[in-house]
């Protein structure tokens, strides 16, 4: 086995309004159980930051017990993505290390109940995350975020378009700014090494999409939701997208807010493949 210090790092940021003791414990434990465990057995050091708005001293110590924190956030934001962004901005300043150390950054949420565990392997080029709106591919519901009627998710008015969501990702490095930063520069594009072409995508992989500084006009659907916000700030820098299973539910919202799921997200069996 190789020291602790040679390994590579997954920096895990838990970040949203969530401050609920009931909701956050059982979520840290199976953030813990399907995540950091697996993550672990397989090598990697392990880091976890929780970025909210506020959280009771009592309710850490509790979610201590259950996973090691490397450090709590506590402030407000305008929206998801400027919560996101001043996440990122707190745990790289605390620990200017991490850059020489970490290899991915996991973006979740703190009531998000994990199933299972997160799939292997990470992909060393592309961002994994699910889709809000697909045209293509065979995916299940844990590929998708929405699920409001029958192949509703499927519809992208072009073929080879998405839009992805919001709630999780697993971001190499070299996409970290892109992913988290909303006032990034988006004159100068950054590829992770060996991905210097747009059209340089595994053929046959109906999951893997290049967005491209063009993706408003060529994919409507992109725009459509809040989180076309993410996809054509990825599509500015060019970025590589694979759209990844993860298997979770999310705990009934905070009272007064998500009306949607007021009672819990929609669990689907293993056998609900579509192809869109």
């Amino acid at each position: 086995m190789h020291p602790q210090k040679n390994k590579d790092e997954v920096s895990v940021l838990v970040i949203g309004r969530e401050h609920r003791e009931n909701v956050l414990v059982p979520c840290m434990k199976t953030l813990r159980q399907h995540v950091v465990a697996p993550l672990e057995t397989r090598e990697f050091r392990v880091s976890t930051y929780i970025c909210v708005e506020k959280m009771t001293e009592t309710t850490r110590k509790h979610i201590e017990q259950h996973i090691i924190v490397s450090d709590f956030f506590e402030y407000n934001s305008s929206d998801q993505f400027s919560r996101a962004h001043e996440c990122f901005e707190r745990v790289t300043q605390s620990s200017p290390e991490l850059s020489s150390r970490v290899k991915y950054f996991l973006k979740t949420r703190p009531d998000m109940m994990w199933l299972s565990d997160i799939t292997f392997p990470f992909h060393k080029d592309a961002v994994m995350l699910r889709a809000r709106r697909i045209s293509r591919g065979k995916v299940t519901s844990q590929h998708l975020s929405w699920q409001v009627g029958p192949r509703e998710e499927c519809k992208c008015a072009d073929a080879g378009c998405v839009m992805v969501d919001s709630m999780v990702a697993v971001i190499p490095k070299p996409w970290a700014d892109a992913y988290f930063k909303v006032d990034l520069d988006t004159t100068s594009k950054t590829f992770p090494r060996g991905r210097e072409r747009l059209d340089d995508v595994e053929k046959g992989d109906d999951k893997l999409f290049r967005l491209t500084s063009d993706w408003g006009d060529r994919c409507p659907c992109a725009v459509e939701w809040d989180e076309g916000t993410l996809t054509l700030r990825l599509a500015s820098h060019e970025a590589l997208v694979f759209i990844s299973p993860f298997n979770f539910v999310l705990a009934p919202p905070i009272p007064g807010s998500a009306a949607w799921r007021a009672g819990g997200t929609y669990v689907r069996d293993d056998d609900d493949w579509e192809t869109c």
